[in-house]
């Protein structure tokens, strides 16, 4: 059974890259390596994880890295978001800061 040419057993794989620790599951598997669907929101996952911890640095400079820092979690939070909402529709859409950068090859 396939959604939109994705493989139903990547899905679920896909959905729980983007839940923090989690990452290391499909990291570990290595079931990505034959899933470009996987391939792909796993490279985002990767990229959402510097992301937070890019936060958690900037929260440390008073005053305004609190303030940055909470409108970056904010914008973060809410791109994962619609990142897990792509997966579990079997979509791959790309965002024009983060397709720059391709962690997993």
């Amino acid at each position: 059974f396939e959604v939109t040419g994705v493989q139903t057993c990547a899905l679920p794989i896909s959905v729980i890259s983007y839940l923090g620790i989690l990452i290391i599951i499909p990291l570990l598997k290595g079931e990505y390596k034959n899933s470009p669907f996987l391939k792909f929101h796993l490279n985002q996952a990767i990229l959402f994880c510097i992301g937070w911890a890019l936060t958690i640095l900037l929260n440390v400079i008073p005053f305004i890295g609190g303030l940055l820092g909470g409108l970056f979690s904010f914008a973060l939070a809410i791109l994962e978001i619609v990142c897990i909402v792509y997966a579990v529709k079997g979509e791959t859409k790309t965002f024009p800061i983060i397709s720059k950068f391709k962690i997993i090859k």
